[in-house]
């Protein structure tokens, strides 16, 4: 119901007491009402005339304002859910990029980790084999120091004995004995 309605109702629901209404001892009298009505509906003319347009624009511009602001807000509204929605893809794009980082990062670990393995083993082969090499040597090594010393402890041995001994004959003939054993070990 809009305002001017509301006047209409409220000076119609006061036209009876104002008809009736006693006015100092008198009666009622008709006159004196449509006087009044008169009076009223000049006055009431008037002021629609003059607040009605001052209303209406301020009606309208609490409206206009009301429109704009529920505007802004349905504006704002669908930004806000725009922008969610691009947030949560970026999220997702980086969970995914987040996975494929870690993937990458295990994958390389893991050819690092087989890389280092491989190349210990290379290491390993090569103190091996140097190794190996190492003892061989030091074993012809002492093969040869123990048979030098064989040898020298056996011309030792026959040179004593062929210093107790002066048969040559028996002397030729144990040194050749000798070598024979020697050349046995």
């Amino acid at each position: 119901m809009n305002i001017i309605s509301r006047y209409f109702l409220i000076v119609f629901l006061l036209i009876p007491s104002l008809a009736f209404a006693a006015e100092a001892g008198h009666g009622p009298s008709l006159s004196g009402l449509f006087w009044r009505i008169g009076v009223f509906a000049v006055f009431f003319g008037i002021m629609l005339k003059i607040l009605k347009p001052r209303i209406q624009a301020g009606l309208g511009a609490g409206v206009d304002k009301i429109v704009k602001a529920m505007n802004d807000a349905k504006k704002a509204h669908a930004d806000s859910e725009k922008e969610l929605t691009d947030y949560s893809q970026k999220l997702a794009g980086m969970s995914a990029e987040l996975e494929q980082m870690k993937q990458a990062a295990r994958v390389s670990a893991e050819k690092e980790a087989a890389m280092l393995v491989a190349e210990a083993q290379k290491a390993a082969e090569k103190y091996k084999e140097l190794s190996a090499r190492n003892i061989s040597a030091e074993l012809a090594k002492s093969r040869a120091d123990l048979q030098r010393e064989t040898v020298m402890m056996a011309l030792g041995a026959a040179e004593a004995e062929l210093a107790k001994d002066s048969d040559i004959a028996k002397k030729q003939q144990y040194i050749e004995k000798s070598i024979a054993n020697i050349g046995a070990n």
